[in-house]
């Protein structure tokens, strides 16, 4: 009975996936006004939270390293909510396979700069 159950969990551990999950979490203080010189801007900030769930990054984007897929995945969510200008307190959770990211999801608050 007991070599029967350890081969049961022997086949169950050699089913399981080689992957890891990380997540990151950052908390930035946001100014609503940025000044440069004598030139103002206002940055809108969206008050709803916008994600890019399980992304897939390719080609160059995935050999470019982790700092590379961040920004894209990021270019890639303002993209599709209304080509925001920045994304506040972006969020990430990464899907890695051999030392390399497979899926990428991003959450956070997309902004706009307004009245420069």
């Amino acid at each position: 009975m007991i070599k029967k159950t350890l081969l049961i969990i022997a086949v169950a551990f050699s089913f399981a996936s080689c992957s890891t999950t990380i997540r990151t979490a950052k908390s930035y203080d946001v100014s609503g006004s940025v000044s440069s010189g004598t030139n103002t801007a206002e940055l809108t900030i969206s008050t709803k939270k916008a994600a890019l769930k399980d992304w897939e990054p390719k080609g160059k984007i995935k050999g470019g390293g982790k700092e590379n897929v961040k920004q894209a995945a990021i270019a890639e969510l303002l993209q599709q909510n209304g080509d925001a200008d920045v994304l506040v307190a972006p969020q990430f959770e990464y899907t890695i396979k051999k030392g390399e990211i497979k899926k990428i999801t991003v959450t956070g608050y997309p902004a706009k700069y307004t009245k420069f």
